[in-house]
């Protein structure tokens, strides 16, 4: 490929995105036991929470990009419904918790990586630390290339 970085950036950032996809929604199956018939009693909470929260957070940061709100939107649906995996699962046995903390972290992980990619690479009147680099700051919007 001419391009190699965007070449293997549109694979990844798909294949992220069904990971995180996949994450959310095979927990569901694990701990509910859930059939066809009673899934969408289940998922719709997450499922509208996850349409207005992705929506704010698309018009917040200006994203144009069609995989990169694909990928956001993914990603906040795993965090939403994992949450309520959590608190469902919660009520039964808190030592359980774990896998769908895990997943929750990988999520937020994507998101953190998806926006710092975003980020100019230089350090112009941003915070200087001694021997870790930069950080930038957001100033007047998102960057022109999302």
């Amino acid at each position: 490929p001419v391009d190699a970085i965007s070449f293997y950036s549109r694979y990844q950032t798909f294949v992220a995105a069904l990971i995180t996809l996949f994450s959310a929604t095979a927990q569901f199956f694990w701990w509910k036991k859930i059939d066809k018939k009673t899934a969408w009693n289940i998922f719709y909470i997450p499922v509208i929470i996850t349409l207005i929260a992705s929506t704010v957070c698309i018009l917040i940061t200006q994203i144009t990009n069609g995989m990169y709100i694909f990928l956001i939107t993914c990603c906040i649906y795993s965090i939403m419904s994992n949450a309520k995996l959590m608190w469902d699962v919660l009520k039964l046995n808190p030592r359980v918790n774990g896998g769908a903390l895990a997943h929750i972290g990988i999520a937020l992980m994507i998101i953190g990586i998806l926006f710092s990619s975003g980020r100019p690479r230089g350090c112009t009147g941003t915070a200087r630390f001694p021997g870790a680099g930069c950080i930038s700051f957001l100033q007047g919007g998102a960057p022109e290339d999302w």
